[in-house]
């Protein structure tokens, strides 16, 4: 039976030194990121979780419908978890607040890859999160609002 929704991904460890290229789309995939005001406020939301649990943004953009995400694991107990958890419901709720609507989709896509010495995880999420985030460009000819560290 195909599932309904993103599964998390079996077999994989979500505490630890990884890397996670996320992504997470907005309610009825409506445009939602269209203005600066409206990022800035979920951007500050990420940060704080960033900094309760643990991890670091490599980097993001911002599409009108989705947000794409490469984050890294600080300490070999950083449970991805609770940052995802924490950075929805921050960025949700004060998004909810400001401007009166449900911003993010229940579940969301989730890619771990293993940060051991040489591995080339790094470079290969960079990669996955450069072509995302051209392949949304090319589909939606909007503007993206995209940082890498």
């Amino acid at each position: 039976m195909i599932p309904l929704h993103p599964q998390p991904l079996r077999d994989f460890h979500y505490i630890g030194f990884y890397y996670y290229f996320l992504t997470w789309c907005c309610d009825h995939r409506q445009p939602l990121f269209t203005q600066p005001n409206q990022v800035d406020l979920l951007r500050g939301q990420f940060l704080r979780a960033e900094q309760e649990t643990g991890f670091a943004n490599i980097a993001y953009c911002f599409m009108p419908d989705h947000v794409h995400k490469v984050m890294k694991a600080c300490s070999p107990t950083s449970d991805a978890g609770p940052y995802i958890k924490l950075a929805k419901q921050y960025s949700g709720d004060y998004y909810s607040k400001s401007f009166k609507r449900r911003v993010w989709q229940r579940y969301g896509y989730d890619r771990g890859e293993t940060a051991s010495r040489g591995s080339g995880c790094d470079t290969r999420l960079r990669t996955l999160f450069a072509q995302a985030s051209s392949r949304a460009l090319k589909i939606t000819h909007s503007p993206v609002r995209a940082f890498i560290r």
